[in-house]
């Protein structure tokens, strides 16, 4: 079934903070819902192909842009601290969750985004139907140097204003297709520099995530492209290894790069992250007409 889809987008709102863009694609009729993350350098308008593909399978998708990213408000590429991250994902979670009058929601993040939303899923599972990682920059192939590592850490103590380039700053990592790699390239939205506090918290959050992915308690999905240009697969994939057996599903997608969306098999990564979450769904309402099925079970 192919379900229709209505446009709407507009500001999540915290007292006091700054306002975060979103776009939403709304399935009609709803399935479920999905809060999406974007990496470091994008933004909700990357993905507003996949995240149409989303609602057409049923699910009605807000698409959030991080502070300081996209059009949402906030310091450009700064972050006063790991926890405001988290807190901002609580108010757009919170603000979703009472709009489309549902008890929990599907968590879907790409690259950098699955740092805050393991983080968030290890601590407030109840929260959450499911998590989904796509390809999760939790361990990067290129970083800086040593040298600039420890200048990141003196920085984020007595010069935490200070910018840098990403580690990874060519678009020509992320994708095979000359056409996305050129429009990523003159998008004014990227977000191409960012202070060493930011940097700073995000390697304390990435830490974190030794200790927290043992405890996560909702089900957990991880895409992979077998020719990442930007993560260390191996070291990445231990990493998420972390999360209990019996709730991660793990896929990697053979000669596909970073940003599985923009590459050949996105019809096919579309539509098995869809059936994962219709599994979910089932299983949540008790599947009364259907046998049980369990998660992993589709991507075998």
């Amino acid at each position: 079934m192919t379900h229709g889809v209505r446009r709407s987008e507009g500001f999540i709102r915290r007292l006091g903070q700054p306002a975060l863009s979103y776009q939403a694609w709304h399935a009609e009729p709803r399935r479920s819902v999905i809060v999406r993350l974007h990496g470091i350098e994008s933004h909700a308008g990357w993905y507003a192909e996949t995240s149409e593909d989303l609602a057409r399978a049923g699910h009605t998708v807000y698409f959030v842009d991080r502070r300081g990213s996209g059009r949402s408000e906030g310091a450009r590429g700064d972050i006063d601290h790991w926890s405001t991250w988290l807190a901002d994902l609580a108010t757009v979670i919170s603000d979703v969750r009472w709009r489309e009058e549902v008890e929990t929601i599907h968590l879907m993040a790409n690259c950098w985004g699955a740092k805050p939303a393991l983080n968030f899923a290890a601590r407030w599972p109840q929260r959450l139907a499911t998590v989904t990682v796509i390809a999760p920059a939790l361990v990067l192939r290129t970083y800086y140097t040593k040298l600039e590592q420890a200048a990141i850490a003196f920085n984020y103590i007595f010069r935490p204003a200070h910018r840098r380039r990403h580690p990874v700053d060519d678009p020509g990592y992320f994708t095979r297709d000359r056409h996305r790699v050129a429009r990523i390239a003159a998008d004014p939205l990227s977000l191409r520099h960012c202070t060493d506090r930011f940097f700073g918290n995000t390697r304390a959050i990435t830490n974190q995530l030794w200790r927290l992915l043992p405890r996560l308690t909702v089900p957990v999905l991880a895409l992979f492209g077998g020719c990442d240009q930007v993560l260390d697969l191996p070291r990445t994939q231990e990493l998420i290894r972390r999360v209990p057996p019996d709730l991660l599903t793990v896929r990697t997608y053979p000669g596909q790069w970073h940003m599985l969306e923009f590459e050949p098999e996105r019809p096919r990564v579309m539509a098995e992250i869809a059936g994962w979450l219709a599994a979910s769904d089932a299983q949540a309402a008790g599947a009364a007409d259907a046998p049980v099925m369990r998660i992993s079970d589709l991507l075998r």
